[in-house]
């Protein structure tokens, strides 16, 4: 991961942390982008977006409303290179087609806590089958 000090802007020695021309990549599990002067290119996977890849100019949009993308072909071209070149460097795995976030952690939240809730639910049923046994002799043997 490569980082910069912010103090430089703040004490305003500098305008800003990357030079227009520098891009700087993120990715976290479906969520990519590509940040490159005033501009991002981000694409968001499933269950949050639909994977199609879209430019925006931050400074005249920072809501991320205006697809540029097909407006300025070149420039999204160019940084969906930069954005593979960050991939490269930084050995990022493509999520398969498909893939879901959410869904997965449940998953694996599932079958982790599945082996000690089926144990302790185990537990409990001979607990209550040892009680209810117990029970049975009591009166068998009182009567």
């Amino acid at each position: 991961m490569d980082s910069r000090s912010l103090m430089p802007v703040f004490s305003d020695e500098q305008e800003r942390v990357y030079q227009p021309d520098e891009s700087i990549g993120m990715e976290a599990v479906s969520q990519r982008a590509l940040f490159k002067g005033d501009y991002k290119l981000s694409r968001s996977g499933k269950p949050y977006g639909d994977d199609i890849w879209r430019l925006y100019h931050l400074a005249s949009d920072p809501g991320d409303t205006n697809d540029l993308a097909e407006a300025q072909p070149d420039l999204c071209i160019e940084m969906l290179q930069d954005y593979h070149d960050y991939t490269v460097r930084y050995n990022v795995k493509e999520m398969p087609v498909g893939y879901e976030a959410v869904r997965e952690v449940t998953m694996k939240l599932v079958r982790k806590l599945s082996v000690p809730v089926i144990i302790f639910g185990g537990f409990l049923i001979a607990l209550f089958i040892i009680l209810i046994g117990k029970r049975r002799i009591k009166k068998v043997v009182l009567s």
